[in-house]
């Protein structure tokens, strides 16, 4: 008996001490914002950013861009060419990879956020999305191996026309159907507004 409660206290230990290594959980979106850019601000080694889309403000959350590797999914409406654009002008070291969902922002020397946070203001400023995530300490997340995983490929000028192509017709179809759906509701009030004699009854 005494034998059993032994290993039990020492499973108990073990697993404690596993979930003690773990830097500290990111609660809220501010949370993993804060974190997010602090660790590659105060990192001096290879950086590694991989987030399935990358939207408006993304460059508010790269602080030193230079030599960083961003990984993300040409997805239209989800990642913005322009935004990309303007980060490779900064030697952001842009890469493709489709069908993409995971958050990971990785550095060398400070350690690795996991979180549901894509990189855009929408997640990571003022959308109000409510994001969530895990700080992990330096060496515990094998980015290579993650990478591996992924068949990334460089981006060319040719497929960054097309998901320009590709982004505008989402805008565009998007915009009609807010505008159908405004005019749908509308249309409903109309019809089910009281008429000012049944008002007065």
């Amino acid at each position: 008996m005494q034998g059993l409660l032994f290993s039990r206290r020492l499973f108990i230990d073990s697993a404690s001490l596993e979930v003690s290594n773990l830097k500290r959980l990111l609660y809220t979106s501010a949370d993993v914002r804060q974190a997010v850019v602090q660790l590659f601000r105060s990192s001096s080694g290879r950086r590694v950013a991989i987030s399935a889309f990358v939207g408006d403000g993304a460059e508010a959350y790269l602080p030193k861009p230079k030599g960083l590797e961003l990984i993300c999914w040409p997805k239209e409406g989800g990642t913005n060419p322009d935004v990309l654009r303007r980060l490779m002008k900064r030697r952001v070291k842009v890469f493709f990879a489709d069908s993409l969902h995971m958050k990971v922002y990785w550095s060398e020397d400070q350690g690795a956020v996991l979180t549901s946070a894509n990189l855009s203001t929408s997640a990571l400023g003022s959308g109000n999305l409510k994001e969530i995530g895990i700080l992990l300490p330096p060496r515990r997340l094998n980015i290579d191996r993650v990478i591996q995983s992924l068949k990334i490929r460089h981006v060319t000028d040719a497929e960054l026309r097309e998901l320009d192509r590709r982004h505008k017709e989402y805008t565009v179809r998007n915009q009609r159907a807010s505008k159908k759906s405004r005019a749908e509701s509308y249309n409903c009030l109309l019809y089910t507004s009281p008429s000012p004699r049944d008002r007065t009854r």
